[in-house]
């Protein structure tokens, strides 16, 4: 009678064990009607995490390394490792190393890139590996519209059918603007000043809220004439260690000058922005 009792009591505590688990599954995995937006903080490169306020997970590149996969693991639980959209902006290291194991650990549903030959190992052997898995495979144009519910990314540039194959990579960067009812973000790659302009006249740069600062604050990106386009309340460079001089202090004044409130991932670590369409709030580790 006594191991009777005692097998009841162990099996009712795997009962509850397991009844915790789904209630802990069910609030993690909820939609919260809020977009949640994280600056991964993957040293020198670029790694952006968005949460959409409807579930949806994209992964806008994936840093120099590993460390992405840790981070990315930190903030979706362990059932929920599905990413619904990852885009490379450009075949650059410091975007695109960290997305080979991304690709191996996740299930993707679709991957998007400006579809440019790049005679890197790093970039074939991430282009080969989603081939392998099956994942669908979009060649960004600047026309594209991904839509999610209430949320929408729109890509103004590459424009595909114009894309030099001789030109500075940087500047075939995927640029978007992450839209969330009265919420907009403005994401650059590491597009340059030339480009900037293109962008600038042919009016695809709109007011927004947060800028994220193209190429690590280099000097040769957001120029002052995006700045005054753009007017971001909140300026954000994704930066790490390096021998660059990124960022550069003329980037950082310009910004500061402006009124921009500015975040940088090497001062602060993962930088989030968290909205509900409406107001928006910056959170750092």
């Amino acid at each position: 009678m006594f191991n009777q009792k005692l097998k009841l009591w162990h099996w009712l505590a795997i009962g509850l064990a397991i009844a915790d688990l789904a209630i802990l599954y069910c609030v993690n995995t909820r939609p919260d009607g809020l977009a949640h937006i994280y600056f991964l903080n993957v040293g020198q490169g670029d790694s952006i995490l968005i949460k959409t306020a409807d579930g949806q997970h994209i992964l806008i590149d994936g840093g120099p390394d590993n460390e992405v996969v840790k981070l990315i693991d930190s903030i979706l639980p362990p059932w929920g490792r599905q990413l619904d959209l990852v885009i490379l902006t450009h075949p650059h290291a410091d975007h695109a190393t960290g997305l080979i194991e991304v690709a191996r650990r996740y299930q993707i549903n679709e991957f998007a890139f400006n579809g440019l030959p790049y005679p890197t190992e790093t970039y074939n052997t991430l282009l080969n590996l989603i081939e392998a898995r099956g994942i669908d495979i979009n060649i960004i144009d600047e026309n594209d519209k991904y839509k999610f519910k209430r949320s929408v990314l729109d890509i103004i540039h590459p424009l595909n059918s114009g894309l030099d194959i001789s030109a500075n990579p940087n500047d075939t960067s995927v640029v978007a603007i992450f839209d969330y009812l009265d919420f907009e973000l403005l994401l650059t790659g590491d597009i340059g000043v030339g480009i900037e302009d293109k962008l600038i006249q042919n009016g695809s740069v709109l007011d927004v809220e947060a800028l994220k600062v193209g190429h690590q604050g280099s000097r040769t990106s957001t120029s002052q004439d995006l700045l005054s386009i753009a007017r971001p309340e909140v300026s954000i460079i994704a930066v790490g260690h390096n021998s660059y001089g990124h960022p550069h202090d003329e980037v950082v004044k310009r910004i500061k000058n402006f009124g921009s409130k500015l975040f940088r991932t090497d001062k602060s670590g993962t930088i989030e922005i968290v909205t509900d369409g409406h107001i928006y709030q910056v959170l750092t580790d």
